[in-house]
């Protein structure tokens, strides 16, 4: 796979100073992207989360029956909408992230290049399990049946955790092996009363 052709290359290309600068930021944002896709208080305090909504098809009339008598459907909707964003913002993380170490050779290279597009199929997972729990708030709102809707959230939305995974292992090694590479590539400080060189 040629990292060129990935929408995010050129920034994952900028100086690391930079690199550092936007990751940073966008972690900042989304922060509180995931706070409002987590549901306002009055959903929480139904008892039921999304995130069950998501990978439960079995409970999925249950909790929708449980907002709906806890009159809180619309928040939960309104999370979900959020929810978009904050797709948008974790996939420019991961995906920035994994591309950044895909400049250097090696393992770094290889995996930083395969997860940098995996964060783009992880995303468009997301959104379509978004798109799934849309069409379960909406149909529960006019007293439609939820049809195979709960199986076909879950399906995506599965998945889409498990393919988080590689992530999780791959980015804090490699964030401490460059960072001890920087370091032994450094020159050591010189000791005082030392000689100096030349």
């Amino acid at each position: 796979m040629n990292p060129r052709w990935h929408p995010l290359w050129r920034i994952a290309r900028l100086p690391a100073p930079a690199v550092l600068s936007i990751l940073l930021v966008l972690t900042s944002v989304n922060a509180g992207l995931g706070l409002s896709a987590a549901g306002r208080a009055p959903v929480r305090r139904s008892g039921e989360s999304i995130w069950a909504l998501e990978v439960q098809p079995g409970r999925a009339q249950r909790i929708l029956d449980t907002w709906k008598e806890a009159k809180v459907l619309h928040l939960a909707r309104e999370a979900v909408a959020w929810d978009f964003a904050f797709i948008a913002g974790y996939t420019a993380v991961l995906s920035i992230a994994c591309l950044a170490f895909a400049r250097r050779w090696g393992w770094f290279r290889r995996w930083g290049l395969r997860l940098g597009w995996l964060a783009l199929l992880v995303g468009a997972l997301d959104v379509l399990e978004n798109i799934g729990l849309l069409q379960m708030l909406l149909r529960e709102e006019t007293g439609q049946p939820l049809g195979d809707w709960p199986v076909i959230t879950a399906a995506f939305s599965w998945p889409k955790w498990l393919l988080l995974i590689p992530f999780v292992a791959f980015l804090p090694v490699a964030a401490g092996r460059a960072y001890r590479r920087e370091l032994g590539g450094r020159p050591a400080p010189a000791r005082a009363g030392a000689p100096a060189s030349g």
